[in-house]
């Protein structure tokens, strides 16, 4: 079982898994691709790249995602609402790219943490002198 997708430089992906074409189990397109044991997700500089799976992908123990440069990102996997001890998963990406994600109540931005951005987005302080 798969536990770490980490992709680096492919400018013409924009999908990871592709399902054939032909056949693929019912339950796939209504409840997902299921990634049990997958607990971290590294994208860097796939600009064409839309979501990780064609079809809703489902990642109960996902922990980590950092993505840079992935700026046609669309959709991250489905996590679910964590229950008691179990921490929401981290998530550093660029602020444009978070902003421009699509929500449904199966992935919503409440099951992550609050996303880390590049320091390039924070907010400018003033500049003036504490001394008087």
């Amino acid at each position: 079982m798969m536990e770490t997708v980490h992709i680096i430089h492919c400018g013409n992906l924009s999908h990871v898994f592709v399902l054939n074409d032909k056949w693929y189990p019912e339950e796939i397109s209504t409840k997902g691709v299921p990634f049990p044991k997958l607990t971290t997700i590294h994208l860097h500089d796939l600009p064409e790249l839309q979501q990780l799976c064609e079809f809703k992908m489902v990642a109960p123990n996902l922990k980590t995602i950092k993505i840079r440069g992935c700026w046609g990102l669309r959709r991250l996997p489905v996590v679910g609402a964590r229950s008691g001890g179990m921490k929401k998963p981290s998530v550093e990406i660029e602020k444009h790219v978070w902003d421009a994600l699509e929500w449904d109540e199966e992935v919503a931005p409440g099951h992550f943490e609050a996303p880390l951005h590049s320091l390039y987005y924070k907010k400018k302080l003033p500049r003036v002198s504490v001394l008087r």
